[in-house]
């Protein structure tokens, strides 16, 4: 990257360095001036106001993301000119740098409150009740858990926060609003919206967030009257956002507008209860008025705990109960695949794949067996004059007589069209021809299909099985067998002879 290009962010940290180290040194020695900590501020609001600037003029983000980002401008400008009347009430009156005027808070309130509108109009994502519920939930655990630490380390102190600013209600609306934007802008980065970069919508809750929390450093710089926590807030809150939009600008958008999978697991409301419980143990609960309501807050708090474990639990519970009949169907659906792999969709008996895959496994294991080839004489008749639907009836009604007339150990799977093949083990001579006898006698019975009565008449060809065989040879065999069957008149079965493939060869010659 050119240095041209890293000049405004090298500017924002330098001078974010200089207000840290300028905070610190205050602690320790007099500033001479307290001109020197406010002069950053508004150097720092407009370098984020210009990376803000540079991530609405993307031209392949959305108008609502192009929006946030004018919106964000927006706000680092008037966060500008707050931080400049923030600086004016501060030096206008001696040794009052805590002052916060009415112009002052109204423009930091303004600033919040733009952030906010800024979310409220982002497109979000459909969420579910239940991740609703989780966020209103998380928000009263974060609202009353910071209010409570605020107000227990800080605006419990009310006359000290009157001496130093003037009133103690404007820094408290600060630190709510500040609070709530936090709430928002991470509901934002952690769910996502459009093409916002989560990422740098993670640097904006930060800096909002410290920005809030640094409000109770009013109390610690009591004996500071030089320092002001807008010297740490507002270059933190900045120089976050100039971070962000420069993030924007050079972010991958495919993986912005990847919406992200449902946090259901929060450890906002442990770390929250274990806040309160370090509280209790710090504090008289029965003598003192502060402890009973932290006692009461805890209270709260463990409600809302216990509330937001339980609807996990039942969208848990649910999402369990999806996923077993999802896992179900998948399995009943992997089921169907197979056997519509292995099995002929018309007829739902086996297909070529499965009976060469059987035959494979009976030459396999070494035993004989025969394998027939059964053919429909003058099938392509029936389709031509009564149509392919009659065609594809008979073929139904010839695939269940075979199957209802064969033994459980043997296997009826159709080739295609209107050939069928058996793989019939342990069978002798004489049960062979038995049972195709059986099966020629069963097949051709006359038969009603779709209003037509028929005779079907079929041709058979057997083989058996010998060493060295393949499922394709013993095809080839049968077929032989089966065509000089229908040579010989059809409606009959032939036993493959090797005369025939002399025969076969001499017609194939003529």
């Amino acid at each position: 990257m050119p240095v041209r290009a890293r000049l405004p962010l090298i500017v924002g940290a330098s001078l974010l360095a200089f207000s840290a180290a300028g905070f610190v040194a205050g602690f320790f020695a007099d500033v001479p001036h307290p001109v020197a900590g406010w002069t950053p501020l508004p150097v720092m609001c407009l370098l984020a106001a210009s990376a803000c600037r540079q991530a609405s003029h993307r031209v392949d983000l959305d108008a609502a993301t192009r929006r946030f980002w004018r919106h964000g401008m927006l706000c680092c400008v008037v966060l500008a000119v707050a931080s400049v009347s923030n600086a004016r009430d501060a030096v206008s009156v001696p040794g009052g740098t805590q002052r916060f005027g009415p112009v002052s808070v109204t423009l930091y309130l303004v600033v919040l409150g733009l952030a906010v509108w800024a979310l409220l109009r982002l497109p979000t994502w459909q969420r579910s009740r239940a991740e609703w519920v989780r966020f209103g939930l998380d928000t009263g655990i974060i609202l009353i858990t910071g209010g409570l630490l605020v107000w227990h380390f800080s605006l419990r102190r009310m006359e000290a926060w009157t001496s130093l600013t003037g009133s103690a209600v404007p820094a408290l609306l600060i630190a709510i609003a500040a609070a709530v934007s936090m709430i928002a802008f991470a509901k934002v980065a952690y769910a996502g919206a459009g093409s916002l970069d989560r990422r740098a919508m993670h640097l904006v809750s930060f800096g909002i967030g410290a920005a809030g929390a640094s409000t109770c450093l009013t109390l610690v710089l009591e004996s500071h009257p030089r320092l002001n926590s807008a010297f740490v807030a507002v270059p933190i809150a900045t120089f976050c956002a100039q971070l962000a939009g420069r993030r924007q600008v050079r972010c991958d958008l495919a993986a912005a507008r990847t919406r992200p999978a449902p946090r259901r697991f929060s450890v906002v409301p442990y770390l929250a209860v274990a806040a309160m419980d370090a509280m209790l143990l710090g504090t008289d609960i029965a003598r003192s008025a502060e402890g009973k309501v932290i006692a009461a807050c805890t209270v709260a708090i463990t409600a809302l705990v216990v509330a937001r474990q339980v609807t996990t639990l039942r969208e848990n519970s649910h999402l369990l109960r999806t996923v077993d009949a999802s896992l179900h169907q998948l399995r009943e659906y992997q089921a169907q695949l197979a056997h519509q792999v292995r099995h002929d969709t018309l007829t739902e008996i086996a297909n070529r794949a499965n009976f060469e895959e059987r035959v494979t496994d009976q030459l396999a294991g070494g035993e004989e067996f025969l394998v027939a080839l059964l053919d429909l004489d003058d099938f392509k008749v029936v389709n031509d004059r009564l149509g392919h639907g009659t065609g594809d009836a008979l073929l139904k009604a010839v695939s269940r007589r075979l199957h209802e007339r064969l033994r459980d150990v043997d296997t009826v799977a159709r080739l295609g069209g209107d050939e069928f093949t058996l793989l019939l083990p342990g069978l002798t001579g004489d049960e062979a021809a038995t049972l195709l006898r059986r099966l020629v006698s069963a097949v051709q019975e006359p038969l009603t299909v779709d209003g037509h009565e028929m005779v079907p008449r079929i041709s058979i060809g057997v083989t058996a099985s010998a060493p060295g065989d393949t499922p394709g040879e013993l095809l080839r065999r049968a077929d032989v067998a089966m065509y000089a069957a229908k040579n010989d008149g059809g409606g009959r079965w032939a036993w493959f002879d090797p005369a025939m493939d002399r025969l076969a060869d001499q017609d194939a010659r003529l």
